[in-house]
């Protein structure tokens, strides 16, 4: 795809697309497994379908640069907002391979991933009244 050559594709029939650190060699590398959801398609299920492949395959790559950098946010619980931040990060990493279409479809799951979190824990943070609503 042009983008990244520290990564390893490898296609998994009936798996789904993800990033995976393993060692080959000795060497820690990012080996991108992309599967059939990495095509664009109109699964609400499938996150990856939503985007383009080069977005997709973007957004995989950024997985493998938070890790390294130590800027992945570890925890079941949290994976919405990680993959919501790799979004954002794969934009500003990739911006300049990008066109506009492929931008507005990675902000566009970062906000969905979001809205997952929030609903997922709805309840969880609501700490009631807003003290100075003025200053918001």
């Amino acid at each position: 795809m042009g983008l990244d050559r520290e990564a390893v594709f490898a296609y998994g029939e009936g798996e789904a697309t993800r990033c995976r650190v393993i060692e080959i060699e000795g060497e820690i590398v990012c080996e991108i497994r992309y599967g059939a959801d990495i095509f664009p398609g109109k699964s609400v299920v499938d996150p990856n379908s939503a985007l383009s492949m080069r977005a997709a395959a973007a957004h995989e790559l950024t997985h493998f640069h938070r890790w390294k950098d130590k800027t992945e946010v570890d925890g079941d619980h949290l994976v919405e907002i990680d993959e919501a931040l790799t979004d954002l990060e794969a934009i500003l990493r990739y911006y300049a391979d990008f066109n506009d279409s492929e931008i507005r479809q990675l902000v566009s799951d970062a906000i969905q991933r979001l809205q997952i979190f929030a609903q997922r824990h709805e309840g969880e943070f609501q700490s009631g009244e807003v003290e100075n609503p003025e200053e918001i």
